[in-house]
């Protein structure tokens, strides 16, 4: 039930000396303990009805609460009565933009994507270079890599150039 072992007591004893009625909360319909005192809203309350304070914001209108008025008030207090009031909108939280994922193409040969990667590909045993990979989107499989000194336009032509004459001696109809 989440309650303690003691309390479950109380409740046993409230429940042999007044029956049901003893299990309900004594508290019930009585003010909240939170609250603030009904002076310093009214304060607040008239510092946001001068037309000077009419477009603070809640924080600036806190720091003036504070120094000016001398209130003990906090920045969350200040915000609930301008928000009750109308004097101020709290920010729309921004929506989620859902960017569904993309369906695979369903045949092989449909779409096939480019990417370079730069890279120590030889473990210091050679120079750094860049793969270029030609991946087919509907079965993932690797249809043409070559490594380059780097990933640049011309080195992209190379690898294009190559990859179609590969495929044309294939006798893929990709075309």
């Amino acid at each position: 039930m989440g309650v303690s072992l003691r309390h479950v007591y109380r409740l046993k004893n409230n429940l042999t000396k007044e029956g049901p009625e003893g299990l309900v909360s004594k508290k019930v319909g009585a003010p909240s303990n939170h609250q603030m005192d009904k002076g310093q809203v009214e304060l607040a309350e008239a510092f946001f009805k001068k037309p000077q304070h009419g477009d603070f914001g809640p924080t600036l209108a806190h720091e003036y609460l504070v120094e000016k008025s001398g209130l003990s008030i906090s920045l969350s207090s200040v915000r609930s009565i301008m928000i009750k009031h109308r004097i101020w909108k709290p920010k729309q939280p921004k929506r989620v933009k859902i960017h569904p994922l993309r369906q695979r193409k369903a045949r092989k040969g449909e779409l096939t994507e480019l990417d370079g990667s730069e890279h120590d590909w030889f473990e210091g045993r050679g120079p750094r270079c860049s793969l270029l990979v030609y991946v087919d989107d509907a079965t993932s499989e690797l249809m043409h890599l070559k490594f380059f000194k780097s990933e640049n336009l011309w080195d992209y032509f190379e690898a294009t150039k190559e990859y179609v004459h590969l495929m044309v001696a294939r006798g893929s109809n990709f075309l």
